[in-house]
C-alpha cells in the first residue's frame, strides 16, 4: 500500500509560499508540474486544495503526494501509518506539564525526536493524534527540540494559536532558559556568547553546526548558578536567537561543551557509570503572553531522572525557581 507522507510547518517558514517551499525541499521539480499538483489537489494543506501562492501557518499538515518521496533532496518524511511504542506514547502522555482549550505543553523526554527523519523509527509528530484529550483537533507542532535534549515543547490546539505561537518564536518574544552541566567553568561567570554560526558537511557525510564569521547570527546569553570546583559548572542558558543547536555550538565554542554532547564535544567530556550517558541540556522553562487570556503564563520543566541522579551527587538544587 502506497504511503501518503506529511510535513509539518514549522515557525521559521511562517508566511513562506507553498510553491516556493516545493523548490526549496525538491530543487528538481518543474514548475509546471508542481502547478499541476496543485490544480489537481494531490498536494493539499490541512486537507483542503491551495494554490501554489498560498502562504503557509506554522503547525499546518502539508500532504507530500507518494510519486514524490522518492527525489532528491525533499524534507525528512514520516508516514503517519507507522507503528509507535505503547509504552512512548503513556511516557508522553504522563509528562503534560499544561493543557488548556488552546495551548498543550509537554515535557519532552530525552531520545525521543519531535518530527521524522530517515533513520528514525517513530517520533512525537506522529503521536498527535493520540494527543487530543477531547478535542476534535490535533495539537500542532510551533516549535522544535533535538532529540536528545529534554524539557518544555509547547504545541498549540488550533490553527489560530499556531500562527500566533509560530510569530511569538519568530520574532523571540518568548522566553526560554535552558539548564546544562558543563565541562569546567568559564571565565566570566555570566555573559553574551554572539557567534554566527552555519551548517556544514563533515567527511561529505555528517551535517555539523559550525562558527562562521559569514553564517547567520546567533546570540546567546547565560549564567553560572554554580561550578563544581574547576571541573564541571551548571549553567542557565537563555537563546535570543533560534539557530540550528545553536546552544551546544556556543557552549563549544566557548571551551565549555556541555557533557554528553558527542557531536560537538569529545569523549572526555561523557561521565562514566553509574551516570547515563546522555546529553546534560534541558529545556527548564517557557514564558509568554497567551493567545487569549493575554496573561503571562509560566511553566516549569521537572529535570528528567538522570539529571537529578547528577544533581543530587554534587548537592545542587534540582528544585531551585532561578531565571533570567
Amino acid at each position: 500500500m502506497t504511503e501518503i507522507y506529511y510535513y509539518t510547518v514549522l515557525e521559521k517558514e511562517k508566511d513562506w509560499r507553498l510553491d516556493r517551499w516545493f523548490k526549496r525541499q525538491y530543487p528538481s521539480i518543474q514548475h509546471s508540474y508542481l502547478e499541476k499538483l496543485f490544480r489537481t489537489g494531490q498536494i493539499r494543506v490541512e486537507g483542503k486544495r491551495i494554490r501554489g501562492n498560498y502562504k503557509l501557518i506554522p503547525g499546518q499538515k502539508i500532504r507530500i503526494p507518494p510519486f514524490i518521496k522518492d527525489m532528491n533532496n525533499g524534507p525528512k518524511k514520516n508516514s503517519e501509518t507507522r507503528v509507535y511504542p505503547k509504552e512512548l506514547l503513556k511516557t508522553i502522555k504522563e509528562n503534560v506539564l499544561y493543557c488548556d482549550d488552546d495551548i498543550l505543553v509537554l515535557n519532552k523526554p530525552s531520545g525521543i525526536a519531535v518530527q521524522g527523519g530517515s533513520k528514525l523509527s517513530y517520533h512525537i509528530d506522529m503521536m498527535l493524534d493520540e494527543l487530543k484529550f477531547g478535542l476534535h483537533e490535533k495539537p500542532k507542532l510551533v516549535h522544535r527540540l533535538d532529540k536528545d535534549t529534554s524539557g518544555v515543547l509547547v504545541l498549540a490546539r488550533n490553527i489560530q494559536v499556531a500562527s500566533y505561537l509560530g510569530n511569538l518564536f519568530q520574532t523571540h518574544t518568548i522566553t526560554k532558559n535552558y539548564w546544562a552541566f558543563i565541562h569546567g567553568v568559564p571565565n566570566q561567570l555570566k555573559g553574551n556568547l554572539s557567534w554566527s554560526l552555519t551548517k556544514k558537511f563533515v567527511d561529505q557525510i555528517k551535517e555539523k553546526v559550525t562558527v562562521d564569521i559569514e553564517g547567520d547570527y546567533a546570540d546567546t546569553y547565560y549564567e553560572v548558578i554554580e561550578n563544581i570546583g574547576k571541573k564541571f559548572s551548571w549553567i542557565i542558558l537563555k537563546p535570543l536567537t533560534g539557530r540550528t543547536h545553536q546552544l551546544r555550538v556556543h557552549c563549544a565554542a566557548m571551551g565549555h561543551p556541555i557533557i554528553g554532547d558527542n557531536k560537538y564535544g569529545h569523549d572526555k567530556f561523557m561521565l562514566s557509570e553509574p551516570f547515563v550517558k546522555k546529553l546534560y541540556l534541558h529545556a527548564r522553562s517557557i514564558s509568554f503572553i497567551h493567545p487569549i487570556s493575554k496573561k503571562e503564563i509560566k511553566i516549569q520543566a521537572p529535570l528528567p531522572d538522570y539529571m537529578v541522579q547528577l544533581w543530587n551527587f554534587f548537592g545542587l538544587n534540582d528544585q531551585l525557581d532561578y531565571e533570567i
